[in-house]
């Protein structure tokens, strides 16, 4: 288990330099391991991280799809942060 959240790790790490198709493989990744992680914490970040792709690549249908699925806006930690993005999204 100990392999799996690096290499996801690394996989996120690289999701600014992806191109779109490159933030849809790591969201795959993160739903393939998903079942196996346990750790909340770690999923919210890398659900994060993976709405951000969709944020820095302009996505907007794939940003939506996402916010919607990875219930991010749950995450009381994370909510400021995944607002400001969708009020940036806006203007």
């Amino acid at each position: 288990m100990d392999t799996i959240p690096s290499l996801f790790f690394t996989k996120i790490a690289g999701i600014r330099e992806s191109t779109k198709d490159g933030v849809q493989t790591t969201e795959d990744t993160f739903n393939h391991y998903l079942p196996i992680i346990t750790e909340t914490t770690y999923k919210a970040e890398n659900a994060y991280n993976i709405l951000q792709g969709y944020f820095l690549k302009k996505d907007l249908k794939n940003f939506h799809r996402w916010l919607i699925a990875s219930d991010l806006k749950s995450d009381k930690k994370l909510l400021p942060y995944v607002e400001r993005m969708v009020a940036n999204l806006t203007e």
